[in-house]
This record gives structure tokens, sequence and C-alpha cells, in this order.
């Protein structure tokens, strides 16, 4: 078992490993989609071919669109993956940066907060729009090795003091239903526009908001109906993982958040922890029969919570810290049809001999 969950442990770290390179790249296209929204094609620093100028009919370069986009869609720092799929000349320095501009340092974040509060503190009266203010701070931002769109896209995605952490209210949830409802009916969703018109009805004074990407995840992990499909990969890693830590894992409380987080940072952690109990992924437990040493167990905790001021002695009684090698779903089960008195069944003869023996009455 021990040589198994090393196994098992190498395999994990790998896959996590390949997870984090993903997430980073999937940042990094987020932020240079994010940047290119602002641009506009035809501006005075654009010297390339204009759209207008091709015949109809006529075949567009591939060095036009190459140019286009790869002054559009990321800065001279994030242009060295167009550049190797064209076959041109880069230096090896540039990939250190590009690799070096993913993560944001504490004082160049920190930096972004003091000038986006003091431009608010100036402008707040004057602009009802937050790119302006946002413009205006990313322009005059001097962060070495930071372009103006990157502080931009950093402003507008988590640097922003104004934005939100907290978790959604009840508010917050029935107003984004209502919006998204009014819209587009829950399809083709404008995320932007949807945290655009929530921050104008619950934040007007423009001292807080939410992000287009919170409503996003609140949306699809908690309000949207249809839930997301388990895939047997995620299933085959949620397994492993499981088998990795141990029987002596317990998948609740700091033990899921930290599984949700690293895992499934996409889905409820409700959801996750049902998907335990209601499939039986978890290969720590077992499922053979009962020992009469569980079932006297059972029996007792139910007494202890039942004369407690519990109101729901088997919740507490099927906890995992009490059976660790069983399903708690299956723990209910085993109380509800097998050893609740009030649910047994016993045959009618049996039944009245048994009563008949103790009143004394058998002949």
């Amino acid at each position: 078992a021990l040589n198994s969950n090393l196994a098992l442990q190498s395999e994990l770290r790998s896959r996590l490993v390949d997870v984090r390179k993903m997430q980073s790249r999937n940042r990094h296209d987020a932020t240079a989609v994010l940047s290119s929204l602002s641009l506009v094609w035809g501006s005075d620093s654009d010297t390339s071919t204009a759209v207008t100028s091709v015949e109809k009919g006529a075949e567009i370069p591939l060095e036009f669109w190459t140019k286009k986009f790869a002054a559009s869609n990321s800065s001279k720092e994030d242009t060295i993956h167009e550049h190797e799929c064209i076959g041109s000349n880069s230096e090896s320095n540039n990939e250190d940066m590009h690799c070096s501009n993913l993560i944001w340092k504490e004082e160049e974040v920190k930096q972004l907060q003091n000038s986006v509060n003091e431009a608010r503190k100036d402008t707040s009266k004057q602009t009802s729009d937050i790119n302006e203010i946002l413009d205006e701070v990313a322009s005059k931002c001097k962060i070495p090795s930071r372009s103006t769109r990157e502080c931009h896209a950093a402003l507008f995605t988590f640097a922003d003091p104004a934005i939100v952490t907290s978790k959604f209210t009840k508010t917050e949830s029935s107003l984004i239903l209502d919006i998204i409802n009014e819209l587009c009916d829950g399809t083709d969703v404008d995320w932007l526009e949807i945290a655009t018109k929530l921050n104008e009805k619950l934040y007007p004074s423009r001292q807080h908001r939410r992000t287009p990407w919170q409503c996003f995840k609140h949306y699809q992990s908690t309000l949207k109906k249809t839930a997301l499909p388990w895939s047997s990969d995620e299933d085959e890693l949620f397994i492993k993982y499981l088998a990795a830590h141990g029987p002596q894992f317990l998948l609740q409380g700091d033990g899921l958040a930290q599984t949700n987080g690293k895992l499934f940072a996409y889905r409820n952690p409700n959801k996750v922890s049902i998907r335990t109990y209601t499939t039986l992924l978890n290969p720590n437990y077992v499922h053979d029969w009962w020992t009469k040493d569980e079932e006297r167990k059972l029996a007792l905790l139910m007494r202890a919570y039942s004369e407690s001021d519990g109101t729901l002695p088997l919740k507490y009684a099927s906890q995992a810290a009490h059976f660790p090698r069983r399903a708690q779903a299956l723990v209910s089960v085993k109380w509800s049809r097998s050893i609740c008195p009030e649910m047994q069944q016993k045959k009618c003869g049996d039944k009245l001999r048994h009563d008949e023996t103790e009143k004394g009455g058998a002949c």
C-alpha cells in the first residue's frame, strides 16, 4: 500500500504541475485578449497596412495578420510565441522576460493600488466610467518591465482595491439572475455588461465593484441550474488524489477547501463533497459487511447524540471522524434500514410468541 501510495503521489505531482502550467498560459492569454479590447485598428501608432487598402477579392498576406495581431493582442514582451510560429528570430532573454511577467510582485501591486486610490479621490466626482480612471492610472504608472496595457489589465482584474472579494450576497445573486434573464435569457452572456449593470445598481458611488470574472464564476458554480458534468479524467484524478493522501484524510473542512482549490477551483465545494458521497469515489471506503462492533458503535453514537441538544443525531453520528472507512451516505442507510428500532420489521408470529413469553402466558 505504501509503494502504491508513493507512486500515486508522484503521478499526482506531475499532473498538478501540468495544471499549473495550463493555468499560467490561460491567465496570460486572457490578459492579452483583455488588453486588446481597448485598442482600435488604424490608430496613429499603427503603421501596418489598413484593411481598406486591400482590394476586394485579393488575398491578404500573412505578414499583415502577423504584424496586426502581434501589435494588438500582446505587448513587446508577450509576442515571443507568435514570432516563433511564423519563423521570426527572437532572443533568449525575451523568453525569460515573458515568463517572469506572468507573476506580479507585491511591490508592483501596491504601487498600482496607491495610484488608483489617489486617482479615484481626484476624479470620483468628475467621471463615471471606471475605465477612464484605470486608463489614467495605467498611463501614469512607471513600473519597469510593465506596459500600459498590462497595468490596465491588472487593475481591471485583481489589483484594484475597489474590487469586492467577499462572498456574493443574496441580493447580488438575485440581481445577476434578473439581469441575465433580461438581456440574454442565459445564452451568449456578455459578462462585462452583466458586471457593469450590477455595479451601477448596487455600487453607484464607484467605490466598490465586482469584476466580470467574479460574476461568471459565481453563476457557473452556484446559480446555474444545470450542473457541469463530471468527466472520466476528473473522476480518475479525484480517486488518485484521495488514495494518495491515505485513509486518514478527511474530505471536509480544511481538507475539502484544499482539494477544491487545487483540483476543482471552478466547482462548488459542496458539489465536490457530494460527488464523493453519492458516487463513492473515495477508494479508502470499504463496502464489506458491517461488523458487530461497528453496529454497536453506531447505536451508541445515535443514543449519545439523541440525548444531547442536537436535533440531527444521524448527521453527527455518521461523520467521517467516527467512521473513516465508511461513506456518510452508507452509514445513514445502515441505520435507517437495519439498526433503527423504529424501522425494524419482524414476523407477526415471532412477535406474538415473544410477547407471550414475557407475560408468562406460554403453556
